[in-house]
């Protein structure tokens, strides 16, 4: 007898980067905060503890982990400035272009 499993629904929350925006300017190796708007944060979200930001240069992610396992809903985390980098939710929600002096 063929065994039966029930998957839970997922969800997929993508709260929109506040800040770094267009115009931002931070330098390399300062430590700055990352903010992301979570206002209209929904009920359930499956991986509230597994979100990431990543090093990310021009339409590629790197393989550089700035900050891992948090809770979405903090709105901010603090990382130390590499080249570039986007918050990574669930599908990929990331930040404005902006720049990094060196």
């Amino acid at each position: 007898m063929p065994l039966s499993l029930q998957v839970a629904p997922r969800d997929v929350y993508t709260p929109p980067v506040t800040d770094p925006t267009t115009g931002t300017v931070w330098t390399v190796n300062d430590t700055v905060t990352v903010t992301w708007d979570t206002s209209d944060s929904p009920e359930q979200i499956s991986n509230r503890f597994g979100s990431s930001i990543r090093l990310r240069k021009g339409d590629r992610s790197l393989p550089v982990v700035l900050a891992d396992q948090f809770d979405i809903l903090l709105g901010e985390m603090e990382i130390t400035v590499p080249w570039v980098c986007g918050l990574f939710g669930d599908s990929g929600n990331f930040s404005l272009t902006f720049s990094i002096l060196s």
